[in-house]
Protein backbone atom coordinates (compact mmCIF):
# COMPACT_ATOMS: atom_id res chain seq x y z
CA UNK A 1 0.00 0.00 0.00
CA UNK A 2 1.01 3.61 -0.71
CA UNK A 3 0.86 4.08 2.88
CA UNK A 4 0.02 1.68 5.87
CA UNK A 5 -0.60 2.14 9.57
CA UNK A 6 0.00 -0.75 12.15
CA UNK A 7 -1.47 -0.87 14.94
CA UNK A 8 0.75 -1.87 17.91
CA UNK A 9 -0.82 -3.47 21.59
CA UNK A 10 0.78 -4.66 24.49
CA UNK A 11 2.96 -6.30 24.86
CA UNK A 12 3.61 -7.11 21.02
CA UNK A 13 1.27 -8.39 19.19
CA UNK A 14 -1.87 -9.74 20.46
CA UNK A 15 -0.92 -8.23 23.62
CA UNK A 16 -1.55 -8.07 26.95
CA UNK A 17 -5.32 -9.74 26.61
CA UNK A 18 -6.54 -6.05 26.78
CA UNK A 19 -6.45 -4.84 23.14
CA UNK A 20 -4.77 -2.10 24.07
CA UNK A 21 -2.93 0.16 21.24
CA UNK A 22 0.48 1.92 22.34
CA UNK A 23 0.84 3.34 19.40
CA UNK A 24 1.05 3.29 14.82
CA UNK A 25 3.95 1.85 12.94
CA UNK A 26 3.74 4.83 10.05
CA UNK A 27 4.76 2.97 6.47
CA UNK A 28 5.66 4.68 3.17
CA UNK A 29 6.18 3.22 -0.42
CA UNK A 30 4.53 0.23 -0.65
CA UNK A 31 2.60 -1.31 -3.83
CA UNK A 32 3.07 -4.70 -5.29
CA UNK A 33 2.19 -3.75 -8.77
CA UNK A 34 4.72 -3.72 -11.72
CA UNK A 35 4.81 -4.41 -15.90
CA UNK A 36 6.31 -7.25 -16.86
CA UNK A 37 8.25 -5.32 -19.97
CA UNK A 38 8.97 -2.23 -17.55
CA UNK A 39 12.23 -2.72 -15.89
CA UNK A 40 11.77 0.54 -13.99
CA UNK A 41 8.57 -0.81 -12.19
CA UNK A 42 8.91 -3.32 -9.34
CA UNK A 43 7.21 -4.17 -6.06
CA UNK A 44 8.19 -2.77 -3.23
CA UNK A 45 7.36 -3.08 0.74
CA UNK A 46 6.66 0.31 2.76
CA UNK A 47 9.50 1.88 4.50
CA UNK A 48 8.98 2.22 8.22
CA UNK A 49 9.51 6.07 8.80
CA UNK A 50 7.40 6.49 12.10
CA UNK A 51 5.75 5.92 15.31
CA UNK A 52 3.01 7.70 16.15
CA UNK A 53 -0.11 8.30 18.35
CA UNK A 54 -3.63 8.58 17.00
CA UNK A 55 -3.83 11.74 17.32
CA UNK A 56 -0.58 12.91 15.01
CA UNK A 57 -1.77 10.40 12.26
CA UNK A 58 -4.14 12.61 10.14
CA UNK A 59 -1.30 15.35 10.08
CA UNK A 60 1.47 13.27 8.99
CA UNK A 61 -0.91 11.28 6.20
CA UNK A 62 -1.94 15.18 5.42
CA UNK A 63 1.95 15.59 4.51
CA UNK A 64 2.13 12.69 2.72
CA UNK A 65 -0.41 13.33 0.18
CA UNK A 66 0.49 16.65 -0.23
CA UNK A 67 4.16 15.39 -0.98
CA UNK A 68 2.74 13.06 -3.51
CA UNK A 69 0.55 15.62 -4.88
CA UNK A 70 3.52 18.18 -5.79
CA UNK A 71 6.41 15.54 -6.32
CA UNK A 72 4.79 12.76 -7.81
CA UNK A 73 5.34 11.78 -11.39
CA UNK A 74 2.97 13.37 -13.93
CA UNK A 75 3.92 12.07 -17.12
CA UNK A 76 4.58 8.79 -17.14
CA UNK A 77 1.40 6.95 -15.41
CA UNK A 78 3.64 3.89 -14.57
CA UNK A 79 5.60 5.69 -12.01
CA UNK A 80 2.64 7.51 -10.86
CA UNK A 81 3.04 5.51 -7.24
CA UNK A 82 3.68 6.64 -4.21
CA UNK A 83 7.02 3.86 -4.07
CA UNK A 84 8.53 5.70 -6.78
CA UNK A 85 8.58 9.19 -5.34
CA UNK A 86 10.24 7.72 -2.38
CA UNK A 87 12.80 6.35 -4.31
CA UNK A 88 13.61 9.28 -6.59
CA UNK A 89 13.80 11.49 -3.56
CA UNK A 90 15.34 9.52 -1.03
CA UNK A 91 14.48 8.39 2.60
CA UNK A 92 16.28 11.56 3.92
CA UNK A 93 14.77 14.13 1.94
CA UNK A 94 11.42 12.44 1.84
CA UNK A 95 11.52 13.03 5.70
CA UNK A 96 12.86 16.69 5.33
CA UNK A 97 9.58 17.59 3.59
CA UNK A 98 7.51 15.74 5.68
CA UNK A 99 8.77 18.44 8.60
CA UNK A 100 7.89 21.04 6.05
CA UNK A 101 4.63 20.11 5.09
CA UNK A 102 3.43 19.41 8.50
CA UNK A 103 5.46 21.87 10.41
CA UNK A 104 6.52 19.49 13.11
CA UNK A 105 9.12 16.30 13.48
CA UNK A 106 7.86 12.66 14.30
CA UNK A 107 8.90 10.11 16.45
CA UNK A 108 11.04 7.47 14.12
CA UNK A 109 9.85 4.22 13.50
CA UNK A 110 10.09 1.24 16.22
CA UNK A 111 11.21 -1.48 13.94
CA UNK A 112 8.00 -3.47 15.21
CA UNK A 113 6.61 -6.07 12.28
CA UNK A 114 4.25 -8.66 12.18
CA UNK A 115 5.28 -11.84 13.58
CA UNK A 116 2.83 -14.57 12.36
CA UNK A 117 0.16 -14.69 9.72
CA UNK A 118 -2.98 -16.23 11.56
CA UNK A 119 -5.96 -17.22 9.55
CA UNK A 120 -8.19 -17.39 12.02
CA UNK A 121 -9.97 -20.52 11.23
CA UNK A 122 -11.97 -22.71 13.27
CA UNK A 123 -13.16 -21.92 16.99
CA UNK A 124 -11.88 -19.46 19.37
CA UNK A 125 -12.91 -17.24 22.39
CA UNK A 126 -13.45 -13.89 22.41
CA UNK A 127 -12.41 -11.81 24.69
CA UNK A 128 -16.28 -11.10 25.87
CA UNK A 129 -17.09 -14.12 28.14
CA UNK A 130 -19.34 -16.60 26.63
CA UNK A 131 -18.82 -15.42 23.12
CA UNK A 132 -17.25 -17.05 20.42
CA UNK A 133 -15.89 -16.83 16.52
CA UNK A 134 -15.35 -19.25 13.84
CA UNK A 135 -13.45 -19.22 11.01
CA UNK A 136 -14.75 -20.49 7.65
CA UNK A 137 -12.49 -21.38 4.60
CA UNK A 138 -13.61 -20.02 1.90
CA UNK A 139 -12.07 -21.27 -1.68
CA UNK A 140 -10.41 -18.39 -3.34
CA UNK A 141 -13.10 -16.27 -1.71
CA UNK A 142 -15.74 -17.67 -3.78
CA UNK A 143 -18.88 -17.61 -2.20
CA UNK A 144 -21.07 -19.94 -4.28
CA UNK A 145 -22.17 -23.66 -4.07
CA UNK A 146 -19.71 -25.94 -5.44
CA UNK A 147 -21.48 -29.11 -5.20
CA UNK A 148 -19.00 -31.48 -7.66
CA UNK A 149 -16.54 -30.54 -4.38
CA UNK A 150 -19.33 -30.65 -1.73
CA UNK A 151 -19.16 -27.00 -0.99
CA UNK A 152 -22.04 -24.92 -0.52
CA UNK A 153 -20.89 -21.63 0.59
CA UNK A 154 -23.80 -19.42 -0.43
CA UNK A 155 -26.83 -21.70 1.06
CA UNK A 156 -24.70 -22.89 4.02
CA UNK A 157 -23.46 -19.47 4.68
CA UNK A 158 -26.85 -17.94 3.95
CA UNK A 159 -28.92 -20.26 6.33
CA UNK A 160 -26.27 -20.09 9.35
CA UNK A 161 -26.83 -16.25 9.24
CA UNK A 162 -30.42 -16.04 9.00
CA UNK A 163 -30.20 -18.70 11.83
CA UNK A 164 -27.89 -17.55 14.20
CA UNK A 165 -27.32 -14.14 13.54
CA UNK A 166 -23.61 -13.82 13.96
CA UNK A 167 -21.57 -10.64 12.99
CA UNK A 168 -19.50 -11.05 9.77
CA UNK A 169 -15.65 -10.25 9.04
CA UNK A 170 -13.73 -11.06 6.08
CA UNK A 171 -10.13 -11.74 6.45
CA UNK A 172 -7.32 -10.92 4.47
CA UNK A 173 -7.07 -14.02 3.04
CA UNK A 174 -10.86 -13.85 1.83
CA UNK A 175 -12.11 -16.39 4.18
CA UNK A 176 -15.44 -15.13 6.50
CA UNK A 177 -15.73 -15.03 10.21
CA UNK A 178 -18.75 -15.54 12.41
CA UNK A 179 -18.64 -14.16 15.60
CA UNK A 180 -20.55 -13.18 18.40
CA UNK A 181 -21.82 -16.50 19.06
CA UNK A 182 -23.33 -17.58 22.46
CA UNK A 183 -21.74 -20.54 23.92
CA UNK A 184 -25.39 -22.86 23.83
CA UNK A 185 -24.99 -22.15 20.28
CA UNK A 186 -21.90 -23.18 19.04
CA UNK A 187 -22.75 -27.54 18.69
CA UNK A 188 -26.10 -25.91 16.74
CA UNK A 189 -23.86 -23.50 14.80
CA UNK A 190 -21.22 -26.45 13.75
CA UNK A 191 -23.57 -29.04 13.33
CA UNK A 192 -25.29 -26.25 10.35
CA UNK A 193 -21.70 -25.73 8.83
CA UNK A 194 -20.70 -29.44 8.56
CA UNK A 195 -24.91 -29.54 6.80
CA UNK A 196 -23.43 -27.62 4.01
CA UNK A 197 -19.70 -29.12 4.04
CA UNK A 198 -18.70 -25.32 5.03
CA UNK A 199 -14.67 -26.19 5.91
CA UNK A 200 -13.04 -24.35 9.37
CA UNK A 201 -9.80 -25.62 10.67
CA UNK A 202 -11.21 -29.11 9.60
CA UNK A 203 -11.94 -30.78 6.45
CA UNK A 204 -8.53 -29.10 4.14
CA UNK A 205 -5.87 -29.94 3.92
CA UNK A 206 -2.52 -27.70 5.65
CA UNK A 207 -1.43 -26.66 2.12
CA UNK A 208 -4.87 -24.93 1.29
CA UNK A 209 -5.09 -22.62 4.50
CA UNK A 210 -3.05 -20.28 2.92
CA UNK A 211 -4.07 -20.20 -0.65
CA UNK A 212 -4.96 -17.25 -2.07
CA UNK A 213 -6.02 -16.67 -6.05
CA UNK A 214 -6.99 -13.16 -7.54
CA UNK A 215 -10.36 -13.83 -10.12
CA UNK A 216 -8.48 -13.08 -13.31
CA UNK A 217 -10.24 -14.49 -15.79
CA UNK A 218 -12.61 -13.94 -17.32
CA UNK A 219 -13.67 -11.31 -14.84
CA UNK A 220 -10.34 -9.33 -14.86
CA UNK A 221 -9.47 -7.13 -17.92
CA UNK A 222 -5.87 -6.59 -16.71
CA UNK A 223 -5.53 -10.63 -16.68
CA UNK A 224 -2.98 -12.25 -18.64
CA UNK A 225 -3.38 -15.79 -17.80
CA UNK A 226 -5.84 -17.56 -15.69
CA UNK A 227 -5.98 -17.97 -11.56
CA UNK A 228 -8.52 -18.69 -9.52
CA UNK A 229 -9.93 -21.07 -11.94
CA UNK A 230 -6.96 -23.23 -12.21
CA UNK A 231 -5.98 -22.78 -8.45
CA UNK A 232 -7.81 -25.85 -7.17
CA UNK A 233 -6.34 -27.93 -9.75
CA UNK A 234 -2.73 -27.01 -8.73
CA UNK A 235 -3.99 -27.51 -5.32
CA UNK A 236 -5.28 -31.27 -6.10
CA UNK A 237 -2.14 -32.01 -7.69
CA UNK A 238 -0.09 -31.10 -5.38
CA UNK A 239 -1.89 -32.70 -2.32
CA UNK A 240 -2.06 -36.21 -4.61
CA UNK A 241 1.64 -35.96 -4.85
CA UNK A 242 2.06 -35.94 -1.02
CA UNK A 243 2.14 -32.42 -0.06
CA UNK A 244 -1.12 -31.47 1.44
CA UNK A 245 0.32 -30.90 5.12
CA UNK A 246 3.16 -28.42 3.49
CA UNK A 247 2.37 -25.30 5.43
CA UNK A 248 3.13 -23.09 3.07
CA UNK A 249 1.60 -19.58 1.52
CA UNK A 250 0.96 -20.18 -1.49
CA UNK A 251 -0.75 -17.11 -3.51
CA UNK A 252 -1.26 -16.59 -7.36
CA UNK A 253 -2.35 -14.04 -10.01
CA UNK A 254 -3.63 -13.69 -13.40
CA UNK A 255 -1.11 -10.69 -13.78
CA UNK A 256 1.47 -8.67 -11.91
CA UNK A 257 -0.48 -6.22 -10.65
CA UNK A 258 -0.81 -7.97 -7.17
CA UNK A 259 -4.39 -8.41 -5.95
CA UNK A 260 -3.46 -11.25 -4.04
CA UNK A 261 -0.01 -10.32 -2.68
CA UNK A 262 1.76 -13.11 -5.32
CA UNK A 263 5.41 -11.00 -4.36
CA UNK A 264 5.03 -11.51 -0.74
CA UNK A 265 4.39 -15.10 -0.40
CA UNK A 266 6.36 -18.46 0.19
CA UNK A 267 5.43 -19.72 -3.10
CA UNK A 268 3.91 -17.01 -5.87
CA UNK A 269 2.64 -17.48 -9.33
CA UNK A 270 2.15 -14.27 -11.52
CA UNK A 271 0.75 -14.52 -15.11
CA UNK A 272 2.64 -13.67 -17.81
CA UNK A 273 0.60 -14.74 -21.17
CA UNK A 274 -2.03 -17.57 -21.95
CA UNK A 275 -0.69 -20.81 -19.80
CA UNK A 276 2.33 -18.87 -18.82
CA UNK A 277 3.51 -17.92 -15.10
CA UNK A 278 6.30 -16.33 -13.84
CA UNK A 279 7.76 -18.48 -10.48
CA UNK A 280 8.87 -16.68 -7.52
CA UNK A 281 9.88 -18.20 -3.87
CA UNK A 282 11.46 -16.80 -0.74
CA UNK A 283 9.25 -14.74 0.53
CA UNK A 284 8.77 -14.19 4.05
CA UNK A 285 6.22 -16.37 6.12
CA UNK A 286 4.77 -12.98 7.64
CA UNK A 287 4.88 -10.69 4.55
CA UNK A 288 8.15 -8.45 5.12
CA UNK A 289 10.45 -9.77 2.45
CA UNK A 290 9.66 -9.87 -1.20
CA UNK A 291 10.39 -13.10 -3.18
CA UNK A 292 12.33 -13.52 -6.50
CA UNK A 293 11.33 -14.95 -9.69
CA UNK A 294 13.01 -18.53 -10.08
CA UNK A 295 11.93 -19.47 -13.05
CA UNK A 296 9.80 -16.99 -16.04
CA UNK A 297 8.65 -19.48 -18.09
CA UNK A 298 6.67 -22.10 -16.23
CA UNK A 299 3.92 -23.57 -18.59
CA UNK A 300 0.72 -24.55 -17.10
CA UNK A 301 1.36 -28.38 -17.14
CA UNK A 302 4.75 -27.49 -15.31
CA UNK A 303 3.43 -25.99 -12.37
CA UNK A 304 2.36 -28.93 -10.47
CA UNK A 305 5.35 -30.94 -11.35
CA UNK A 306 7.93 -27.79 -10.40
CA UNK A 307 6.12 -27.22 -7.17
CA UNK A 308 6.20 -30.63 -5.95
CA UNK A 309 9.85 -30.89 -6.79
CA UNK A 310 10.57 -27.96 -4.73
CA UNK A 311 8.71 -28.63 -1.55
CA UNK A 312 10.12 -32.71 -1.69
CA UNK A 313 13.60 -30.78 -1.75
CA UNK A 314 12.42 -28.31 1.19
CA UNK A 315 11.36 -31.61 2.95
CA UNK A 316 14.56 -33.19 2.44
CA UNK A 317 17.25 -30.49 2.78
CA UNK A 318 15.95 -27.88 5.48
CA UNK A 319 16.56 -26.87 8.86
CA UNK A 320 14.65 -28.04 11.94
CA UNK A 321 11.95 -25.76 11.68
CA UNK A 322 12.80 -24.11 8.83
CA UNK A 323 9.75 -22.43 6.50
CA UNK A 324 10.07 -22.79 2.76
CA UNK A 325 10.16 -19.24 2.25
CA UNK A 326 13.32 -18.94 4.44
CA UNK A 327 14.85 -22.29 3.05
CA UNK A 328 14.55 -21.13 -0.62
CA UNK A 329 16.08 -17.59 0.26
CA UNK A 330 18.82 -19.11 2.00
CA UNK A 331 19.63 -21.66 -0.62
CA UNK A 332 19.37 -18.97 -3.48
CA UNK A 333 17.81 -19.38 -7.23
CA UNK A 334 20.49 -20.40 -8.88
CA UNK A 335 20.95 -23.73 -6.01
CA UNK A 336 17.89 -24.23 -6.39
CA UNK A 337 17.71 -24.02 -10.43
CA UNK A 338 20.73 -26.67 -10.38
CA UNK A 339 18.81 -28.96 -8.07
CA UNK A 340 15.82 -28.80 -10.06
CA UNK A 341 17.56 -29.46 -13.42
CA UNK A 342 16.28 -26.14 -15.00
CA UNK A 343 20.04 -24.27 -14.94
CA UNK A 344 19.30 -23.53 -19.10
CA UNK A 345 15.77 -21.89 -17.69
Amino acid sequence: QDVGILAVTLPRHGGDGSGRIIGYEFLVGGGLGFSHTKENTYPRLGTPLYFVQRDEIWPLLEAVIKIQRDYGERNDRKQARLKYTLDRLGETRFRELVREYAGRDFPPASGIAPVAQPDYLGWHAQQQPGKWYVGIWVENGRIRDMEDKGFRFKTGLKTVIERFRPSIRITPHHNIILAGIAERDRDAVQACLDQFGLPTDKGISTLRRMEMACPALPLCPLAQSESERVMPEFMRGLEEAGHGDAEVVFRMTGCPNGCARSSTSEIGLIGKGPGRYVLLVGGEYNGTRLNVPLDEKVRHEEVVPLISGLLTLWKEHRQDGERFGDWSWRMGVEKLREMLGRTGK
